[in-house]
């Protein structure tokens, strides 16, 4: 019997917090992924001061996000994809699981508000967002330093009494001198100082998108993509 010529199908990812072990591994993912990265200050101060969830494939990490959330709104304020590994359709994923678990922050709200921001010209980002169930809700002017617009999104996450994660809800093993389950700061300061580009005088402040991927096309979240 000849081979099977069938591709591997992609790996199945493990969605867990990033405990301060992995912080170096994912400010080599920005800096390998992201055209525009954020320096590794930038970053390990941002992830040190904010939310995260990684996604995992054989204990190392593939995506990230880095979040935050406050009563009833939340914002995404960077989301990278490796290099190596877009293509594959793992942020989406990992956006997928992150809605799927903050409705479970607030109990005692009927909906959630996710905001973002994106350049204008990321048309692949934006229609990303948009197969995510973002919508446009507002612009702000040369808001980049290039003189590029945002354009802000928005998606309305309501509680539907989400079913147990099809996903292994354990840290992959073989952590280094962490607990799986740790997470940088996860109280949310009034404003995200620590982010590039950005201005501190608005609802959502986040950075757009490069790395963030479909099944077709992978975009990390701040700059327009190039690749």
């Amino acid at each position: 019997m000849l081979p099977s010529t069938m591709p591997p199908s992609p790996s199945r990812l493990i969605f867990q917090p990033s405990a301060p072990a992995y912080y170096s591994d994912l400010a080599a993912i920005e800096s390998r992924s992201n055209p525009t990265a954020w320096s590794a200050s930038q970053l390990l101060h941002t992830l040190s001061q904010y939310q995260n969830l990684t996604g995992f494939i054989d204990n190392t990490p593939v995506a990230f996000v880095i979040y935050r959330s406050i009563l009833n709104e939340a914002e995404i304020i960077h989301l990278v994809c490796d290099k190596k590994h877009q293509g594959n359709g793992y942020a989406s994923q990992l956006l997928r699981e992150l809605f799927r678990r903050l409705p479970s922050t607030i109990p005692k709200h009927p909906a959630l508000h996710c905001y973002l921001e994106v350049r204008a010209g990321n048309k692949v980002a934006q229609n990303l967002y948009q197969q995510l169930g973002f919508q446009v809700v507002g612009t702000r002017k040369a808001y980049y330093q290039n003189r590029e617009n945002a354009l802000i999104m928005k998606k309305i996450i309501t509680h539907i009494n989400p079913q147990p994660n099809s996903q292994p809800n354990s840290q992959p093993n073989s952590q280094p001198n962490s607990q799986p389950n740790s997470q940088p700061n996860s109280q949310p300061n009034s404003q995200p100082n620590s982010q590039p580009n950005s201005q501190p005088n608005s609802q959502a402040n986040l950075a757009p998108i490069i790395g963030a991927d479909d099944d077709t096309y992978h975009d990390t979240h701040h700059e327009s993509p190039t690749h």
